[in-house]
């Protein structure tokens, strides 16, 4: 048996021990701590013009610049306030840019500035600072993937004649892609502070995905006859003051599934014979409710009820009754032909039914009620260039707006003789500016008739 004296020893030989184990963890925490305190080392700006130009004094950590062991240029807290932050230019060899953070942007100065580079990688990188312009450009670069960038709200990214690139868990003011292709932007935010959130113009094969993009006029803009075979899907789409998504003369193979547009919804102003019905399908809502995009509809649709709908180039239509009543403008008719509404209440943030580039359209027992959100000239009913138009028992008034331009009924003639038949129609409403505007365009045979105009601020027609 031991005795006491041992087990004493022995216990406190115990104690010693791990007390020692205790001390190396807590120094092992200092030391780590230490080292992540210091991660970031100040480096001067980084500037690369050709394949022999990542070198340790530019940044370079390690790597041969090939696939399996491409440059790694890490680690570096970079001011940027009277040159660019890290400019490559005129490159092939494989790099990889991360652990970055760029601060004190000078004007017209960018953090990112690319300019035919291919295979570039940059991750976590941070830039900082009230910058209100772009911060990232990306010219004529091929195979450049950005991941887990965050950029000031004010600032944003820009693709320029750039192919298969990837974008992914970005954070910016807005996204800008010209002239480019094969570029996936996914998982990315935008602020309210663009006025786009997000602009793509002129390019083929751009795939959006799971995005959130808020926008002060717009969420997202696609324009350009050679914007085609893109997929915006998941995202959810603001614009505040326009439109969730507009759309202006783009091309074929577009399709948009799943998305959420938040308050304005759609706006298509172009020759829509580049779309079809699958280019929307049924997946999208507008504000909670579903958004309708319908062509070369014909024959009768009855009980039509949506959120927002937009009916392009129809042809010997009836819509008995329904309703449409979110969206910029609640419903909207492009280049219609021989169509009836009758029955239908239809309203939007804006303007409650648009229509333009229409003949013979005819409006029965409806009511169009602009303004519910309050922004901008709004109007119950907007015609522009529509040929011979009746609108007969039918209600068109303003709730509110932004604006002192309201209208409660908005005519513009086309450039050939039409008509205008307004019957036993109320016209008018609260915080109206105008109940009735016309401008008959070459002439315009118009008839007024047995009409309540009331509640206008500035006359009843003009």
């Amino acid at each position: 048996m031991a005795s006491s004296s041992n087990l004493s020893l022995l216990w406190g030989l115990r104690r010693t021990f791990l007390l020692f184990i205790v001390l190396l963890a807590l120094l092992a925490i200092m030391v780590m701590a230490s080292q992540e305190g210091e991660a970031l080392s100040d480096h001067g700006t980084i500037y690369i013009g050709s394949d022999n130009g990542f070198t340790s004094a530019k940044g370079v950590r390690s790597g041969s610049g090939t696939l399996a062991d491409p440059y790694i240029i890490s680690d570096w807290r970079i001011n940027c306030t009277t040159a660019n932050g890290i400019e490559i230019r005129q490159t092939t060899k494989h790099f990889i840019v991360r652990n970055i953070t760029a601060q004190r942007i000078g004007g017209g100065m960018e953090a990112i500035y690319l300019d035919h580079v291919t295979n570039g990688t940059f991750s976590n990188f941070t830039i900082l600072g009230g910058v209100t312009h772009i911060t990232v450009r990306i010219f004529w670069s091929e195979n450049i993937s950005i991941e887990n960038l965050t950029t000031p709200e004010g600032s944003g990214t820009w693709h320029w004649g750039s192919t298969n690139c990837a974008v992914r868990g970005v954070v910016t003011g807005n996204l800008y892609t010209y002239i480019s292709s094969h570029i996936l932007f996914e998982n990315c935010t935008t602020s309210d502070r663009g006025s786009r959130a997000m602009q793509i113009d002129r390019c083929d094969n751009i795939t959006v995905a799971n995005c959130t993009l808020p926008g002060i006029r717009t969420g997202i803009d696609m324009y350009g006859s050679a914007t085609k075979d893109c997929i915006i899907r998941d995202c959810n789409i603001t614009g505040k003051q326009t439109a969730d998504l507009e759309i202006r003369t783009i091309g074929t193979g577009n399709i948009f599934r799943n998305n959420t547009l938040k308050r304005q919804g759609l706006i298509l102003t172009f020759s829509p014979n580049t779309l079809t019905n699958d280019t929307f399908g049924t997946s999208n809502t507008v504000a909670g409710e579903p958004l309708r995009v319908i062509f070369n509809a014909t024959g009768t649709i009855n009980d039509m009820r949506s959120g927002q709908v937009l009916l392009v180039e129809p042809r010997d239509l009836v819509v008995n009754n329904g309703s449409a009543i979110t969206g910029y403008t609640g419903m909207q008719i492009l280049k219609g032909s021989n169509v009836t509404l009758i029955g239908l209440n239809v309203s939007g943030f804006n303007t409650g039914l648009s229509a333009s580039s229409t003949e013979d359209l005819t409006l029965l027992n409806c009511t169009f009620f602009g303004g519910t959100w309050g922004w901008g000239s709004a109007r119950g009913l907007s015609l522009s260039n529509v040929l011979n138009a009746t609108v007969i028992n039918c209600t068109m008034y303003v709730k509110r707006s932004d604006m002192s331009t309201t209208r409660g009924f908005q005519y513009a003639g086309g450039s050939v003789r039409t008509t205008l038949t307004v019957e036993n129609c109320s016209i008018g409403g609260s915080l109206t500016d105008l109940g009735m505007s016309v401008s008959s365009g070459t002439t315009t045979d118009i008839v007024i008739r047995g009409c309540w105009i009331h509640d206008c601020d500035n006359g009843g027609i003009s």
